[in-house]
């Protein structure tokens, strides 16, 4: 029975990072300094009527250019940013991340954003109650025999 539950644990610790795995599959994302001059490119082949995604996130002020076959995007960013975008056109998208005076840390992300990986996390968080379900009934089954053999 112990077995049996630790299976199911781990079954279900499986199941968590595949729904981790799965919703980030389809982002590509690039990291580094950025400053005066330095630019952080991250590019992505999506497909027309899709949803697109990028997000920016650093220590100080950024701009990121989002640039696609028909998109063309502004924006300034202190700590981050995060926006969902229609895909009108099948083609290579690109965010383009440059600073300011000051030399930061940042990271730019782009890619077609995650499905619907709820029901898999919802069927991994069934498994891992199961087990520790499980572990617990094994372990006051084990108790109430002690106390019947005193």
């Amino acid at each position: 029975m112990v077995a049996v539950s630790g299976a199911l644990m781990a079954a279900g610790l499986a199941l968590v990072a595949a729904q981790g795995a799965a919703a980030l599959a389809g982002i590509s994302t690039t990291e580094g300094f950025v400053g005066e001059g330095d630019v952080l490119e991250a590019s992505s082949e999506l497909e027309a009527g899709a949803t697109g995604v990028y997000a920016v996130v650093s220590d100080g002020v950024l701009e990121a250019v989002l640039e696609g076959p028909s998109t063309y995007e502004e924006v300034t960013s202190e700590g981050g940013a995060e926006e969902f975008f229609e895909v009108a056109e099948s083609g290579t998208y690109t965010i383009t991340v440059s600073g300011g005076a000051d030399r930061v840390q940042a990271m730019a992300a782009i890619g077609e954003a995650p499905g619907d990986s709820r029901y898999l996390g919802t069927a991994a968080g069934l498994v891992l109650a199961s087990g520790m379900a499980m572990l617990a009934f094994i372990g006051a089954r084990v108790m109430i025999r002690r106390r019947q053999l005193r």
